[in-house]
């Protein structure tokens, strides 16, 4: 985000989060373009959650929250494409 890569995120304790519909076929989707997964997908209290890497080494936080109706959060998104 700046002219200058100084370290990655993990050095300089930056992430990048996002709000998905479907975190896990989200996450496939960043391994078959050869994304690197940080933190693959876990289940937590509010929903799943897997981290990624730009290629800067930026920390990218992907969160799929838990509600009955998921398109209230997501806005009809799934994964990176819409429904």
């Amino acid at each position: 985000l700046t002219a200058q890569h100084i370290g990655s995120s993990i050095e300089n304790g930056i992430t990048i989060g996002f709000l998905v519909g479907d975190v896990t076929s989200a996450v496939e989707e960043l391994k078959s373009k050869g994304v690197k997964i940080y933190r693959d997908v876990v289940a937590r209290d509010a929903g799943k959650n897997a981290v990624v890497l730009d290629p800067d080494d930026y920390l990218i936080s992907l969160f799929e929250p838990i509600f009955d109706d998921k398109d209230q959060q997501t806005s009809g998104y799934h994964g990176f494409t819409p429904a």
